[in-house]
């Protein structure tokens, strides 16, 4: 009876003491569960708030391209007109492509710095679109205002974007008044010097700048369904409720979820308080802790029980602590479930289209986007593990030092360079880096410039195509009559400084409609052309030689006549008799002969009020010279 007592009083230790230790594991489950729903959580609020941010920073990214193709517009020009830059912004379907974008202006700066105006003065000329808003805006002076005005000496001095702090844009009325900003890039003078502050503020001729209303800029930054963040965006360094700039929700009393994070953009310092929403906040917190600890007590008793009632039977005590066994096996894989649930959130780094590298303090890459894979051509196991200035195909390794001491010191650094390519030339790139303060690690983003380049060089070429075809005669390739007025005004300018004089000389074709009529403007054409190569063989590198239109040719001599106007003259008749013996040729079109005689009217010019009036009387010379006969010279009586 008394072994049966001892194995009655073992069992039941037995059985109290599984109680305890199960006990205890279910309560060290429980805690586990809910301090994984916490990490769990955290991580995904971190995921959101970086892929958030992200959002932002994109966007601010691609306006600022925007504005500096704005800017390449006006070097590749040196003027551009008011329907040239409306055609500009129509092409690049602001509204549609660019949401939250108030407008795309420019700003001439309109005086140079004085004591009363120490920055000089500007004003808005273009504005697109040109809606009830922006023409608010047109002929203000942006540099009156501190804020602006802190912007634009920035952008200056820099030769980059530069944004500005919180202002009222002139757009804003009394209704849905928003809190706005505005971001520059600066315009020089094509061809000046730019290697100094002092040569850019020299060289400065305006601002290309985009007005943001912050709400409508915000709006779509976080998606319209699922909302798991929000956030309040702050000018400055820190959360100031008096320099907030757009709020995209309210935070919470009490809220688990907070965090805030600084970002420069083009100068400018951001604080952005991000905060969960109350639907994240709920969805955070599930009862599967709770469940996970009531299912492992109600599992405890039972098992107590069954120990307790079967202490004295050693084969169902075994079973039980099979049981047991398998119920820890089953919470490990839940525990290793959850664990794979948590890195499922760095999956936001494959979500954008920018290429990402990742690399440790040492500076060796340890993670790769599928983006950067793509552009690249590389596949990922030729990546990770080698140096991250391994990629660059054009930065020497001072540079490369130069940049990682930047990174160190500021956190931060973006740049421009070229990055290697698998199976072709390297590729033009824009390099965003960031350093983690907490282990060291830096983030590089690597955005892809080569459709900007391609884009900026065909814009550079329609722009020459298109002064050409303003400037010239499509059939002969000459100078055209706008062409021929600009450089006459220029060499009357210079006649009168010097006192020599210039000559025009007003050339005609005779018979040249019969001939048209006759044999067809094909053979006309050959003809104007075949007229257009003589006189450039019989002209000097500095005149000019130029088609009015039809059958009429000028020749200017802008230089080299003597100031005595006999002397001169004599000099033209030289020229003239030239002129009429070598276009008096016969000309060879379609194996026939065609004979077109010129008549030339000539004039000094020097005093003249005008171009005009130099060419109304080379003009009437010529018309007298076709009235005493054909094939003659006569010059204009001054």
């Amino acid at each position: 009876m008394s072994a049966r007592f001892a194995e009655s009083v073992h069992g039941r230790v037995t059985a109290w003491v599984v109680l305890a230790v199960s006990v205890l594991m279910t309560v060290l489950a429980w805690r586990a569960a809910e301090r994984y729903q916490a990490d769990d959580a955290r991580g995904r609020f971190e995921a959101a708030v970086d892929a958030t941010q992200l959002r932002i920073v994109e966007r601010l990214r691609n306006y600022e391209l925007v504005l500096r193709t704005g800017a390449g517009l006006f070097a590749a020009s040196q003027e551009v007109s008011a329907d040239e830059w409306r055609a500009f912004t129509a092409r690049i379907d602001l509204q549609r492509s660019y949401p939250g974008l108030q407008g795309l202006g420019y700003a001439v700066l309109t005086a140079p710095p004085t004591p009363q105006a120490a920055e000089g003065r500007s004003a808005i000329i273009y504005l697109e679109p040109q809606d009830w808003r922006n023409q608010r805006a047109l002929g203000f002076d942006m540099l009156s205002e501190p804020v602006r005005l802190s912007a634009m000496a920035r952008a200056r001095d820099e030769g980059g974007a530069a944004l500005s702090g919180r202002v009222t844009l002139l757009q804003e009325t009394v209704e849905d008044m928003q809190h706005g900003t505005l971001m520059y890039w600066p315009v020089y003078r094509s061809g000046a010097p730019l290697d100094s502050v002092a040569a850019r503020r020299a060289a400065l001729q305006g601002w290309v700048y985009a007005p943001f209303r912050m709400r409508d800029l915000m709006d779509g930054i976080l998606p319209a369904q699922g909302q798991q963040v929000a956030f309040a965006l702050h000018d400055g360094d820190r959360v100031d409720p008096a320099r907030q700039l757009v709020a995209s929700g309210t935070a919470q009393p009490g809220t688990r979820y907070r965090a805030q994070r600084q970002m420069m953009i083009a100068g400018a310092v951001w604080t952005v308080d991000f905060f969960a929403t109350p639907a994240f906040e709920e969805a955070a917190h599930s009862l599967q802790p709770a469940l996970i600890g009531l299912g492992g007590l109600l599992v405890d008793l039972l098992l107590f029980g069954a120990l307790h009632a079967l202490a004295r039977n050693g084969r169902l005590l075994a079973e039980r602590n099979l049981e047991l066994q398998r119920s820890r096996e089953a919470l490990s894989r839940e525990q290793a479930a959850l664990r794979e649930r948590e890195r499922r959130y760095r999956g936001v780094v494959e979500s954008t289209r920018e290429g990402f590298l990742m690399a440790d303090h040492q500076g060796r890459i340890t993670e790769v986007n599928d983006a950067y894979l793509a552009l690249s051509g590389f596949p990922r196991e030729a990546l990770i593990g080698q140096p991250i200035g391994s990629v660059d195909a054009q930065l020497d390794a001072a540079a490369l030092q130069e940049i990682a001491h930047r990174v160190q010191l500021q956190g931060h650094l973006r740049f421009e360079t070229r990055h290697r390519r698998a199976d072709g030339p390297p590729w033009p790139v824009e390099v965003s880096l960031s350093r983690q303060a907490e282990d060291g690690a830096v983030f590089a983003f690597v955005h892809d410039l080569g459709e900007l380049k391609r884009l900026e060089a065909e814009r550079q070429q329609a722009t020459e195509q298109i002064r050409r075809l303003a400037f010239h005669d499509a059939l002969t390739q000459l100078p055209n009559r706008r062409l021929l007025l600009d450089r006459l005004g220029q060499a009357l300018s210079a006649a009168r400084r010097t006192r020599q004089h210039g000559a025009l000389l007003f050339i005609d074709l005779d018979h040249f409609k019969a001939l048209n009529d006759t044999h067809g403007h094909a053979a006309g054409d050959e003809v104007l052309v075949q007229c257009a190569q003589r006189l450039q063989a019989c002209t000097r590198a500095e005149d000019t030689v130029a088609r009015l239109g039809g059958d009429e040719f000028v020749l200017m001599m802008a230089s080299g006549l003597p100031e005595d106007p006999a002397e001169a003259l004599a000099q033209v008749r030289v020229v003239a008799d030239k002129l009429l013996a070598t276009l008096d040729l016969p000309y060879a079109v379609a194996d026939t002969q065609h004979h077109c005689s010129p008549s030339i009217g000539a004039t000094l010019f020097r005093d003249q009020a005008a171009a005009e009036d130099v060419l109304r009387q080379a003009d009437d010379a010529m018309y007298r010279a076709k009235r005493e006969g054909r094939r003659a010279l006569r010059f204009a009586t001054l």
